[in-house]
């Protein structure tokens, strides 16, 4: 598998893992709606949504890296 199939590849995986960030992110913040709502404690329902943000951060970071990668990978190809 060449350089770009590979970034290709890692690109896809990483938009899914931030798809899925965000859609846990999502449900955790109506988590904590609900328990605020409720009158319950919502600290540990708190921290994980701080999990799930960092993770979905790392994975836009990446996203970012990988693109930066790609694009170099489309140039040096189109110099060949």
């Amino acid at each position: 598998m060449d350089e770009l199939a590979l970034i290709e590849s890692r690109l896809q995986a990483v938009n899914t893992e931030i798809t899925a960030d965000a859609e846990r992110a999502e449900h955790q913040r109506d988590a904590i709606s609900k328990l605020e709502r409720d009158g319950q404690n919502s600290e540990a329902a708190r921290e994980r949504l701080a999990a799930i943000e960092a993770s979905l951060t790392s994975h836009l970071a990446e996203r970012l890296g990988l693109l930066v990668q790609r694009s170099k990978a489309l140039r040096k190809s189109s110099l060949l």
